[in-house]
């Protein structure tokens, strides 16, 4: 990937690590191994292996932007889903790390955390327990100040407002992409 980017652009300026599992929806004594270290082979390794190729590229290049999809469930936890919030709380982590280490060399590093936003992962939940997912979907939208689930555009701007020069001054954040879930 990062050597296509070079052939094709001249470069890497921006990674955007965008992926994720939600795992099984278990109380934590109930998560199997299996499904823990699942989650965190795509959600944390995932994000891990894209840092340690693309910041080399981008450090040759003078710097760039490293946008990471975590989650608000990163931030404040949801029951029933352990393996996912720990994941996206050590994307967290990988993200404040590459800020502070890489800041000074013109990288920056922020996270994007959204809410509950209709994307295939909740269309997922919806297929394996449309109970729980309907539960989810009921309690997101009752404990969101703006009454609604996000949509996947509302993520991608923030996404491009990061990879530009507009947020040249910003790194290091967690920023919540919400409707106020995390402010309620």
């Amino acid at each position: 990937m990062i050597t296509a980017a070079r052939d094709a652009f001249g470069g890497v300026d921006v990674l955007c690590n965008n992926a994720g599992v939600d795992g099984d929806i278990v109380p934590t004594a109930d998560c199997s191994l299996e499904n823990f270290e699942r989650v965190l082979a795509v959600n944390t390794r995932g994000v891990f292996h894209g840092l340690r190729h693309a910041i080399p590229a981008m450090l040759e290049r003078g710097g760039g932007s490293v946008i990471n999809t975590a989650s608000v469930g990163g931030q404040v936890s949801f029951p029933f889903l352990a393996a996912y919030c720990a994941s996206k709380a050590a994307v967290l982590a990988l993200t404040r790390s590459v800020a502070i280490e890489y800041g000074t060399q013109g990288i920056r590093s922020n996270a994007i955390c959204p809410g509950v936003v209709r994307t295939a992962l909740l269309e997922s939940i919806q297929h394996r327990d449309p109970e729980t997912a309907q539960g989810l979907i009921a309690n997101a939208e009752a404990m969101t100040p703006l009454g609604r689930l996000g949509s996947p555009g509302e993520i991608a701007t923030m996404a491009v407002f990061l990879a530009s020069d507009e947020s040249s001054f910003l790194t290091g954040a967690a920023l919540a992409v919400d409707g106020g879930y995390t402010a309620a």
